[in-house]
C-alpha cells in the first residue's frame, strides 16, 4: 500500500507538475477514479497536489501540516520587509519538492 501510495504521488507531480492550477483539479478527479481506496481522504475542494505521503507513517498528509509557524520579527526596529520569508503552503511544498 506503501509504493502504491508513493506512485500516486510521483504520478501527481511528474504528469500534473506543470499544470495549471485550474487543470490540476481535473487530473486529481481521474486519478482518484482509478485510484481508488489508495487515494487521500479529501473535500470536494482539495486535490492530490494537497497531500504528501508522510515517511513516518506512510500514510497521506496534508501539506499544511508541514507549515511552520511564523511570527513577526518584534525584535528588529525596522525589518526589511523584501527579506521578510512567511512560509505558505505553497512556498512550504515547492522547498520540499526542490530538495531545498
Amino acid at each position: 500500500a506503501h509504493y502504491e501510495k508513493m506512485f500516486l504521488y510521483c504520478v501527481t507531480w511528474s504528469l500534473g507538475g506543470m499544470l495549471q492550477a485550474s487543470d490540476r483539479p481535473k487530473l486529481s478527479k481521474k486519478m482518484q477514479e482509478l485510484s481508488g481506496a489508495a487515494a487521500p481522504t479529501m473535500d470536494a475542494s482539495e486535490t492530490f497536489f494537497e497531500y504528501f505521503v508522510d515517511d513516518a507513517s506512510k500514510e497521506w498528509a496534508h501539506w499544511e501540516s508541514r507549515v511552520p509557524e511564523w511570527s513577526y520579527p518584534h525584535e528588529e526596529e525596522k525589518p526589511k520587509f523584501a527579506q521578510l520569508i512567511i512560509p505558505t503552503l505553497d512556498s512550504v511544498r515547492l522547498e520540499a519538492l526542490l530538495g531545498a
